[in-house]
């Protein structure tokens, strides 16, 4: 059974909230994306030994590492978030949470300075 806890929620390296307000989604009256903060994966070091500097590097990240297309962010003035759409079937977004879940498990968090 699927947790009623939105699964991208359970993921560390994100947050769930809306974009600024000056984010523009198109002529569409119907978008169907989120735009989610992945400012804890910046910073963080992939299994290869890359550091993820911005969000285009951690969408690249869940391009290689989860098999999972996301939009950076900062192509839409949003930075630090991707965006993800979810116009499919519910299985297809379930898998893809699961797999950008193991993604993140697998980066090293950033060392905070001292």
């Amino acid at each position: 059974m699927f947790s009623r806890q939105p699964p991208l929620s359970r993921i560390e390296s994100f947050s769930l909230r809306p974009a600024p307000a000056t984010v523009l989604l198109g002529e569409s009256l119907c978008a169907l994306y989120a735009f989610v903060d992945c400012s804890g994966a910046i910073g963080a070091t992939t299994p290869s030994g890359d550091v993820i500097a911005i969000d285009l590097d951690f969408a690249n990240y869940l391009l290689e590492a989860a098999h999972v297309g996301v939009a950076h962010g900062s192509a839409f003035g949003v930075e630090n978030h991707v965006r993800i759409a979810y116009a499919v079937p519910m299985p297809t977004p379930r898998d893809a949470c699961r797999r950008i879940e193991t993604a993140c498990a697998a980066l090293t968090p950033a060392v905070a300075a001292v």
